[in-house]
This record gives C-alpha cells, structure tokens and sequence, in this order.
C-alpha cells in the first residue's frame, strides 16, 4: 500500500512539472483497457463512482426494500468498496441509514480534509402529484468525522429547482453541480464557492460549458480540468463524457473523448487518479452485468499531456489618414517591447532630461534604444505590414510617415485583437484645419423635425476605440450648432460598428462609441437629459461586410457610422 502510494504521488509530481500547455492525449486514452467490475456490478445498477477516503463510493439499487414504481427500482444507496490485490473492487458496504434514507441517494463528492460529504436525495413531490414531472433533487451534507449522525440540507439547494451532482476542488472549497433552475436551457452546470461557512451564489459555468443539452455527473479534476456528460444531439449517442479545461478563468470548449471511454451507448460519472493513468466510469454498455455498470479504465501513460505553446503570433498593422481614412504606403513602423515589472528597466531606454516642474519632480523622456527594438517595417500598397510579436507582451510603437505627424501607440497584445489601425494625423496649419472644419460645418445639415434621422458617417475613431478623433467631429459640431439654437431639441445617438470582432465585444464597444458622442456634446454646454446614447453594435450592417466576409477598409468603414434621431423640437 505504501509503495502504491510513493508511486501515485510520484506520478502527480511527474505531471506537475510537465512544462507546456496540459491537454487531453487522445492517443493514450485510445489504447486504455477498460474493465468490467465484475465483483460489484449486479443485474441492476451500479454508478456514478466517487473518492471515499481508501475506498471507492458509488450508488446502487439494492435488491431489497422500498421500490419506485415509477422507474422501477429499488431507492438507491451509497456504498463503497475497497480494490483487491489485482486492483479491482471486491466486497461493497453500505454507508448508515442517516446517509441511505426511503429516498434515492447519490450521486456524491467527499471532502477528505474535513470529512464532509455531499450526495444528492431525491424524492417525488406527493403534493404535486405522483408523475416523473413532480421529481426533486437535492444536496445534502454529512461529516463522517461524526459518524454522519447528522444530515442536513445544503443551502444552495432550491424549493423549486433540481440540485445535484456536486462534485469538489481539492481543498472543498468550490463545487460544481448540475441544476434546472433559472437561465438553464435543461440541466446545467453550476459553480459556488465556500466562504466563512456559507455557499455563494450559484454561478452558471456559462456557454463554454452549457449547451441546449442536458450537462450532467461533472467531476473536477486538479482544480482546472472539467469531466462531465452530456446528451449532444452531436455525439455518439445517449450520454458521452466530455472535457475542458479552466485557463485564464475560462472554460475552453469542451471535447468528446475518444473511444473506448465513450461509445453509442450511455458512458458517464467519470473520476480520475491523480497520477492520471487510471480511474473509473460508468455505462451501460453490451458486455457488463446489464443496466449500468461500473468500469476500471488503465492507461499505460497518464491521459494528460504537455502540449508545446505556440508564443507568437502574427499582429497586421495598417498605417490609414485620419481625414480620409485612406491607407498611407510608404510608412515606417517600429516596434519596442516595453519591459515593465516593480522597477522599469531604465537599461532599456535613452533619457533625456526635459526639466524640472514647479513641485520638484524632474520631468524625463524615454526613448527607446535603437538596439532594443524590432527591425523597422515599411507599409505596402495597402499601407499594410505583420509583425510576429510575443502574445501577452507589451510594444510600444511607433510610425512615421511622409506629410503626417509621428505616432506612437501602447500595443497590449493580451488585451488587442491581432489587427491595429494606426490612424496618422497629416499635417496641416492650424488655420487651414480650423477653415476646413467651419467649412465642413456650414455644408452640414441638421434636421430638426421629430422624427427625422440623419447619418453621420465621418464621426472618426480608431479601429477598435471609443476615443473620439481630434479634428475629426465637424458633424458633432454641427449637431451642437443646431441644439443650441434649438433649446428644446432632444436626439438619439445611435452608434454602429463594422462586423470585425466579437457580437457582444461589437454592442459593448458602439454603446461606449455612442456614450464618448454624448459625452463630447454634454462637455460643451448641452444637457445630458437631452442625448439619449444607443448602441447597435453589428446588428445593423450596411452592406455584404458581414462576419467572414473580406472587405476592403472603406467598405467596413461604410458601416461604422453614428446616426441621429431627432426625438423632440
């Protein structure tokens, strides 16, 4: 027994420190060797397997006792059994009769720190009548460390809804379980965490996780990994197990595992060794005792693998004129990655000393070195170039360009999409600028009847930004003109986007767009009551742009717009 527990934990310190990104391997799970526990599967139903101290616990129908008419079965019970010298599970043991009550029991998690196991009772509702419909589950609690003398009822559980399933991270501190209640589809999958004695709020683990399907029997494995099952009109048939993985706080799509884990009939109630090389599952396959049987699964290797990061990535920088949102060929971009941690890296960078400020604090410039940066590139015809940047790293850039200012920008490649306008403002005197804004105000027109509805098409910002354009708001002022002269004069500005990017990033970044137009009038002197801001995101493009289709950077343009509607005169 020591010896197998040398081994185990050597294993898990194996997997610890595989360096990379941890996946499924496919490959060993292909060739595991799955077998029936013959000892401790019966005629009737074996399930949903769980850690108990040196035990394996699962539920069972016993062969005696009350029955449900309704599915035609003995209640269920918990039980646990030990594995024999061949590693198989021998002789089970029913749990006491606080635990094994008149109703069904299991599935069930237990906490080995403290002793505490939760499992699922479920019983038909008499008071509202007798059929399947009227089923309630729920998640009761007991200490063995008592001698589970006392169950009670776990707060998250509902009146209403189901609560069941739950399974636990390694320090009992979070359970995932599986429920109907409010902004699930069917049964979906849940999170809540255990603070100062009392269960948050349930979580739903979102659409990564949960589909139109039943998501069901989950098992936490290592705190980031999810097994669960669900019955995707997608997969082999009945229920399969699925995984995914928790990274950056968030659940990646989950994959179907391979055969022999799943096959066309129902395969679920996963659980997992720590060495990752063995464990046990549940289904009703041809060739077990019949109904649903409990099954060993060993693979020669663990079914976790370290998966090679690819840390680069290619980032498309388009070099475009602030005014006429044309591309700019000929434009030299550089890029620095900034190195920023407690200290700056002042190695890094040339300092000039600009002076010093009324308090006292002396005022430096930082200019990168020459030799710390990326070899400079030059726009093409498209006034294009792609650089291959670290992901999650930090650049500052810069570009310069014949007839326009010099730009720099902060690139965040965590944060940002891998595509960047770099929008360059020519260079003009003050004077033409302000005649060609109050000539392009005069040439404006601004509707004032209730009703009416005017495009602004020339209300500048930077591909992905709500941050207004110097120079570049002639129809803003317009509009300013107008209400000033109209002091009744209530709008609506309705902000649009081109279809680039996400459908939730898109709404939230038109509603920020239409929020800066507001803002911006609200700063010269008009009355917020009287701007209502509205964004529509991608939901309103103006023509073929749409998600997947190539389009030249005029023609996205042609969609992002802000319109007014004239609500009262």
């Amino acid at each position: 027994m020591r010896k197998a527990l040398v081994t185990l934990c050597f294993g898990f310190v194996q997997l610890l420190a595989l360096k990379g990104q941890i996946v499924i391997d496919t490959a060993s799970m292909s060739k595991a060797e799955i077998t029936d526990q013959a000892t401790i599967n019966t005629s009737n139903l074996e399930f949903s397997p769980f850690f108990y101290r040196d035990y394996i616990g699962f539920c069972y129908t016993p062969t005696s006792g009350d029955k449900d008419d309704e599915i035609n079965e003995y209640f269920f019970d918990l039980c646990f059994s030990a594995e024999d010298i061949k590693g198989n599970l021998a002789k089970r043991a029913d749990f006491v009769e606080t635990i094994n009550s008149e109703f069904h029991e299991g599935p069930a998690a237990f906490n080995p720190i403290n002793g505490m196991l939760y499992f699922t009772r479920s019983w038909y509702d008499k008071k509202r009548g007798t059929n399947r419909d009227t089923i309630v589950r729920k998640i009761y609690q007991s200490n063995s460390n008592g001698g589970f003398s006392k169950v009670s009822l776990v707060s998250i559980s509902d009146e209403k809804y189901h609560s069941c399933h739950p399974t636990l991270s390694e320090n009992g501190s979070t359970m995932i379980f599986s429920s109907n209640r409010p902004g699930s589809s069917k049964m979906d999958l849940y999170t809540t965490n255990l603070t100062n004695g009392l269960w948050s709020e349930p979580q739903n683990l979102g659409v990564s996780i949960n589909s139109e399907a039943n998501e069901v029997f989950p098992f936490l494995y290592r705190d980031s990994i999810l097994f669960f099952s669900a019955d995707k009109a997608e997969g082999n048939g009945g229920l399969d197990i699925y995984c995914s993985f928790n990274r950056d706080n968030t659940w990646t799509t989950p994959i179907i595992l391979p055969s022999p884990f799943n096959s066309t009939f129902d395969d679920f109630g996963i659980i997992v060794t720590k060495d990752g090389r063995s464990g046990y599952m549940t289904s009703n396959r041809p060739g077990g005792k019949g109904k649903d049987d409990i099954y060993k699964f060993v693979c020669s290797t663990s079914i976790l693998k370290a998966q090679a990061i690819n840390i680069y990535a290619d980032y498309h920088f388009t070099s475009l004129d602030k005014l006429s949102f044309e591309p700019i060929p000929g434009a030299t971009i550089t890029l620095t990655p900034l190195i920023l941690s407690n200290e700056l890296d002042i190695d890094q960078y040339d300092i000039n000393l600009l002076g010093e400020e009324n308090n006292g604090e002396i005022v430096v410039k930082l200019s990168p070195k020459k030799d710390k940066s990326l070899p400079p590139m030059i726009t093409d015809s498209n006034g294009d170039v792609v650089f291959s940047l670290k992901k999650g790293k930090k650049y500052i850039l810069t570009c310069s360009a014949p007839n326009h200012q010099n730009t720099n920008l902060l690139i965040d490649t965590k944060k940002s999409d891998a595509q960047f306008n770099i929008v360059m403002n020519p260079i003009e005197t003050k004077v033409e600028e302000d005649t060609a804004i109050n000539n392009q105000i005069a040439d404006i027109v601004i509707p004032t009847k209730k009703g009416e509805v005017v495009v602004f098409n020339n209300i500048y910002y930077d591909y992905n930004s709500d941050l207004l354009l110097s120079g570049a708001v002639a129809e803003l002022d317009a509009l300013l003109k107008t209400m000033n002269e109209q002091p009744s004069m209530k709008v609506q500005l309705s902000a649009h986007t081109d279809s680039r990017g996400t459908t939730i990033y898109n709404q939230d970044l038109s509603m920020r767009r239409a929020n800066s137009a507001k803002q911006y009038l609200v700063s010269r002197g008009i009355e917020s009551s009287r701007i209502f801001a509205v964004g529509f995101g991608e939901s309103r493009i103006r023509n073929h742009c749409t998600d997947t289709v190539t389009c030249t950077e005029a023609e996205h343009m042609f969609n992002r717009r802000t319109e007014v509607t004239v609500l009262e005169n």
